[in-house]
C-alpha cells in the first residue's frame, strides 16, 4: 500500500498542476460511472433466459389462519 501512496505523492509533487489532476480525476470518475451504468443495465437486472415470469399458484388458506 505504501508503494501506491508513494507513487501518488511523487505524481502530485513532480507531476501536473492541481487543476490538471482534478480534471483527470473528474474524467476518470465520469468514465467509470458511465461504464458501470451501461454494464448494470445490460447484465445486472436481466432475468435468466429460461425465466418466463410465471410463478406457481399459492395455496389458498381460509381466512383467520
Amino acid at each position: 500500500m505504501s508503494d501506491v501512496t508513494d507513487a501518488v505523492a511523487r505524481l502530485v509533487d513532480h507531476g501536473p498542476t492541481v487543476p490538471a489532476l482534478v480534471l483527470a480525476s473528474l474524467a476518470a470518475l465520469i468514465a467509470t460511472a458511465g461504464f458501470h451504468t451501461r454494464w448494470s443495465r445490460r447484465h445486472g437486472q436481466a432475468p435468466p433466459a429460461d425465466d418466463t415470469g410465471a410463478r406457481p399458484p399459492t395455496a389458498e388458506r381460509p381466512a383467520g389462519t
